[in-house]
């Protein structure tokens, strides 16, 4: 037991809980202190980890669990902060994608499941929440259940589509693969997001510095120059002008209303748009924007068909992939579509024939969907497809960086030209009438 205790490093553990007068005795068969690692409120689950390595991180947040019991309001203001924080930390789809790869790579190559998830536990050090799940993952598998039971009980983490690929892989003894596909779907579905995201970062960016150039000429600028307009004549400023003071006027006296408004405006539709209707509605809508909505289109078409694929490979029936594709889908409309469509099949009708809406699925999908279900080759058709989607969005982002570069540089030339001129043309005007006289 020594042995494991110096490997684990916690020869000083003792040492550490010597606090406020508690100290625990040195951890025997009826002391299994060293053996207990507790995550679910205060109450110690009985855990044995003599054998396996456990994650530093880990242990470190159980001596602080254990400080804890000492009554230090500091120690127990910090742990309560760190697992706060800890389990609210978001796992992003990159390090899911990171982990399914690695363990894929470590089983392929011989080693065992459960060390494997620990290794994985101990070195993710850009997620620790992740680490902590995969540890668990790890107990849960040596305690007798299968890989995909465990990772059932972790839904806002893996969801339906993941557990359900990966227990289709242990029952056919393809795994590996599973991981693999699992890991490549992520992968992909990361990279059309950053796609994407780049895509509307650049003219988001410049709207803003636009927004806050105009906000500092109008609060600071032009105030000053209505101030010199009136103290050089009586001439009538030109329309321009009087509409720019006039703007500029409001939101001196009013800031508090614009800028209140502007926040609360995002604030409520924050909030109406994470009800059913709200989403529902806003999906609708994108779906139907001129270059957007068709953008969004071929996002989720690339991604239904590579989960459909990696589903209908991995030997999950196609009413139940369905199922899981609905559960996973973030876009209300294609949601309740392939919803409809599962229910359409379990009463005997084909799947193409359930998908021939145009509006939502183009033809040539529904095409070879048909031609899949004829031939039986509805996991080979569907990934061909899910690979023409992907390549048609990469070239509308590409299109739309490429369009939206001019069309900013003219809304900033309308808006800070407008400005210019009815700054400038005063300022002619009195020239004249000086050289005038």
């Amino acid at each position: 037991m020594e042995n494991n205790v110096n490997k684990l490093g916690l020869e000083g553990l003792n040492d550490t809980f010597k606090m406020g007068g508690n100290d625990p005795k040195p951890a025997t068969s009826q002391n299994p202190t060293l053996n207990n690692i507790s995550f679910d409120g205060d109450a110690p689950i009985i855990l044995n980890i003599s054998s396996g390595s456990v994650p530093k991180k880990l242990i470190q947040l159980e001596k602080l669990k254990q400080m804890k019991f000492t009554g230090n309001p500091v120690i127990d203001f910090f742990y309560k902060a760190n697992d706060y924080l800890i389990s609210h930390t978001k796992i992003k789809a990159v390090d899911l994608s990171t982990f399914f790869r690695l363990l894929a790579i470590m089983i392929n190559a011989g080693v065992p499941l459960i060390k494997a998830l620990d290794t994985l536990a101990e070195q993710n050090a850009s997620n620790v929440r992740l680490g902590k799940i995969v540890y668990d993952l790890a107990r849960k598998v040596e305690q007798g259940k299968s890989l995909s039971d465990s990772m059932k009980l972790y839904a806002d983490v893996f969801d339906e589509s993941e557990v359900g690929m990966v227990k289709s892989g242990e029952a056919s003894g393809q795994l590996v693969k599973t991981l693999s596909n699992i890991a490549g779907h992520l992968e992909k579905s990361v990279a059309l997001g950053s796609k994407l995201k780049g895509a509307m970062i650049y003219p988001i960016v410049i709207l803003v510095v636009l927004a806050a150039v105009v906000t500092a000429l109008m609060m600071f600028v032009i105030p000053g120059m209505k101030d010199f307009f009136m103290q050089s004549g009586g001439q009538e400023l030109p329309a321009i002008t009087q509409v720019v003071i006039g703007l500029s006027n409001f939101m001196i006296a009013y800031w508090y209303l614009l800028f209140g408004g502007i926040f609360g405006a995002i604030f409520l539709f924050a909030g109406w748009k994470k009800t059913a209707t709200g989403k529902y509605l806003w999906d609708g809508f994108v779906l139907k924007l001129p270059v957007i909505g068709n953008l969004v289109k071929k996002t989720v078409l690339a991604e239904f068909a590579k989960a459909f694929s990696d589903l209908i490979g991995a030997g999950i029936p196609l009413i139940s992939a369905l199922k899981i594709i609905a559960n996973s889908t973030k876009n209300s409309i294609y949601k309740e579509k392939i919803t409809m469509a599962a229910k359409d099949i379990e009463q005997g009708i084909p799947l193409a024939e359930t998908f021939n809406d145009p509006k939502l699925i183009p033809p040539m999908l529904t095409d070879m969907i048909a031609i899949g279900e004829q031939t039986a080759q509805l996991e080979n058709v569907t990934e061909k497809v899910a690979g023409f989607y992907e390549e048609e969005v990469d070239n509308m982002v590409k299109g739309l960086l490429k369009g939206f570069e001019p069309l900013i540089m003219v809304v900033m030339g309308i808006v800070v030209g407008g400005i210019v001129a009815a700054i400038m043309l005063p300022i002619m005007q009195m020239s004249s009438s000086t050289g005038n006289m």
